[in-house]
């Protein structure tokens, strides 16, 4: 008797388990299909229950990685960095896959510190990995000016960096405008744009405001005073603009011109986690 009831307890444990290994498949399968559609945020949904299934650490930790992947996708940063924790606590084979992520995470919600600092300890490594936490941690001190420290990390990478210093060399011999010299220049209309090349927005400014001035002027000789008052408000209005357009332009030139250097050293870096090799984890690298 009690042979029988063993035998028929290990039977149905058999039967549960092929059950929740079908489960677990069609989940994954589902996952992958609406990350193909671009469904971000529910393909996470279906990679987080793949990771419940699963009762095996590390597949459950690949399965919460790619569920961090899908989130970060779908812009919702905080589900991410709490899959990217469980994904910690149940592996410690994944370091790499982690720190990318992290990075990912911190990078596109202009935390750059942070992001740097899971980039930092990836980049030793001498592979693709190196190569693209070498040329992202550069970007990211060049962002926070210092240049010195992305020019001696590049000249020491071991891949060609030619183009990337040429970049920083660039942008080193150029020059910033000086915003409260723009909003001076502003004074005289249009003249704070050109200050920073934006001639079509200099001659806007110059055109408007030249003809508000010359309907102020025929106003008031002819005694138009309710129009008057009606077309200086609206000058006011265009010449203040002149002198704060002069100030925006200089921020928008300086900010321009360091995002185009950044553009050349980490603009082409990319990288994916490849949906077709799980529970495997394939990266993509391009450069």
């Amino acid at each position: 008797m009690i042979k029988i009831i063993t035998l028929i307890f290990f039977m149905c444990c058999m039967v549960l388990q092929a059950d929740q290994s079908t489960y677990l498949d069609s989940t994954i399968e589902l996952a992958k299909e609406l990350d193909a559609s671009s469904e971000f945020q529910q393909s996470a949904v279906e990679f987080r229950r793949a990771s419940l299934i699963s009762t095996k650490p590390e597949e459950t930790a690949i399965f919460s990685i790619f569920a961090a992947n899908e989130y970060i996708k779908a812009n919702l940063f905080k589900e991410s960095l709490t899959e990217l924790d469980k994904a910690g606590e149940n592996s410690t084979k994944l370091d790499d896959e982690l720190g990318l992520l992290y990075f990912k995470a911190n990078d596109q919600q202009k935390k750059y510190n942070d992001a740097k600092f899971y980039l930092e300890p990836l980049q030793f490594y001498g592979d693709e990995i190196s190569q693209y936490s070498i040329l992202n941690i550069a970007a990211i001190n060049v962002r926070e000016k210092n240049l010195a420290n992305a020019i001696t990390l590049l000249e020491n990478a071991n891949f060609d960096t030619t183009k990337e210093l040429m970049a920083i060399e660039r942008y080193s011999k150029g020059k910033d405008k000086t915003p409260w010299i723009g909003g001076i220049l502003g004074i005289i209309p249009g003249l704070g744009y050109a200050y920073t090349g934006e001639y079509s927005n200099a001659l806007r400014s110059l055109i408007l405001n030249g003809i508000f001035i010359f309907g102020m002027v025929e106003t008031a000789e002819d005694d138009l005073w309710g129009a008057f008052a009606v077309i200086t408000f609206f000058e006011a209005t265009w010449y203040t603009g002149s002198i704060y357009g002069g100030i925006d332009s200089s921020h928008r030139y300086n900010r321009n011109r360091l995002e185009e250097c950044i553009e050349d050293i980490s603009g082409n870096t990319k990288f994916n986690l490849e949906t077709k090799d799980i529970p495997a984890i394939t990266l993509n690298f391009q450069f």
